[in-house]
């Protein structure tokens, strides 16, 4: 299956006025390209594939990034940073399979590790078990998270165990984490747009920006909007949301509604109401 199917062809580079370089690689030397279309002083950064096995965010950044660069004048406040495979050894890997995808293979890096449970925040571990969506504590959209040191952790059967989630050596311990970081740093990026799938729903930081993008983004998609409470109580730590909340760094993390296709016809309308309302507002 041609991971392109639903488009005749990979643009390389749309316009000459859209700068197209590299701010890091991988475990294996692959580079990790970003894309700059620049307008304006806000600057803003849409990232996909932190887990490399939800293709459809990549294929959503590319047609993100070609509707940017036909309407160039319309967020001249704005400057947009795309970087639409941050994972770019779990990206491989799943796309070389046979039938394309087959469940997590590729969600992690070369070395095993989440790269969303890898931001050097307060909160991080470098394990955790993953349990159920069914628990002791009640039923969750997601699979809980637990540290090993738990009390909870202790009354775990052998087999439940067994489920358990590298997070890395220590925050930051990852090339592409790091890649990710020096540039929202260096840029002096204030909003990060991070991509995901299959969830259907939105959840932001906790600054009032934050908020209202994703009341925003909620009403043009109808995606379900999962409060800060509600997304604790799953137990994720060392998140790009745990890390921007500490920078002060706006943020909104979007898991749209399909792992392989694009969803740019769904979350266009969003995209372009939130580039508008930050546009308006810079």
């Amino acid at each position: 299956m041609n991971f392109w199917q639903d488009r005749k062809e990979l643009f390389e580079i749309p316009k000459s006025e859209i700068q197209k370089f590299v701010i890091g690689e991988s475990f294996h030397k692959v580079p990790i390209y970003c894309y700059k279309v620049d307008h304006g002083e806000r600057k803003i950064l849409f990232v996909s594939a932190i887990h490399g096995n939800e293709i459809g965010t990549v294929k959503l950044a590319y047609f993100l990034l070609d509707y940017l660069s036909h309407d160039e004048k319309k967020y001249e406040k704005l400057t947009c940073f795309l970087v639409p495979c941050l994972n770019v050894d779990g990206f491989e890997r799943a796309r070389g399979l046979q039938g394309y995808f087959r469940g997590a293979i590729g969600r992690l890096n070369a070395k095993n590790v989440d790269l969303n449970r890898n931001f050097p925040t307060p909160n991080f571990r470098s394990r955790s078990y993953i349990l159920s969506r069914k628990s002791s504590a009640g039923t969750f959209k997601y699979k809980r998270e637990i540290s090993p040191d738990s009390p909870e952790a202790k009354s775990l059967s052998p087999s439940q165990r067994k489920g358990i989630k590298n997070c890395g050596e220590f925050g930051g311990s990852e090339l592409e984490t790091r890649a990710l970081m020096n540039l929202v740093e260096k840029e002096k990026i204030s909003i990060i747009f991070s991509f995901h799938n299959s969830g259907r729903d939105v959840i932001g930081g906790r600054d009032e920006l934050s908020k209202e993008l994703v009341k925003i983004y909620a009403n043009k998609t109808e995606y379900e909007i999962l409060d800060d409470a509600e997304w604790r109580k799953i137990g994720q730590t060392g998140t790009a949301k745990d890390w921007c909340d500490d920078q002060n760094i706006s943020f909104m993390e979007v898991e749209g509604s399909t792992r392989y296709g694009s969803d740019w016809e769904i979350q266009k309308p969003a995209l372009e109401t939130v580039l508008e309302y930050l546009a308006e507002t810079a």
